[in-house]
């Protein structure tokens, strides 16, 4: 990490794209940010086959409870392009919108995602 990563102001201007708070990360949680980023094999062909693909047909899930968490804040997966057509894709879904956050939320607020999982796993056992 070269020392533009240790400012914070400069942690949340980097990181504008993808957190709401990049300035919350310390140095070491951005190196292995873009480490992670770097070795990711799955993002190319996943962008590749959301942009030529175009919509994805409706999912059947039959009884199985579907909860979709979307970013408020995603600016690279943007709720009005995707998040909505993804809803309707998915009968009967329960859609949670994750305030305050950008497109990677377990670094954003990773309590926000735990909690969020916690109600939607307590939810399905009721």
């Amino acid at each position: 990490m070269n020392a533009a990563g240790h400012s914070r102001a400069t942690r949340r201007h980097l990181l504008r794209g993808v957190l709401n708070h990049g300035d919350r990360l310390t140095p070491q949680q951005l190196s292995s940010m873009i480490a992670d980023a770097r070795h990711c094999t799955l993002a190319r062909p996943l962008l590749r086959g959301l942009l030529t693909e175009g919509p994805r047909p409706r999912l059947d899930v039959g009884v199985v409870p579907v909860h979709i968490a979307w970013s408020q804040h995603d600016r690279f997966v943007p709720y009005h392009r995707y998040g909505a057509p993804t809803t309707e894709q998915v009968p009967g879904a329960r859609l949670v919108r994750l305030v305050g956050v950008g497109h990677v939320p377990m670094w954003d607020d990773p309590n926000l995602v735990i909690r969020t999982i916690d109600r939607t796993v307590a939810a399905a056992h009721v």
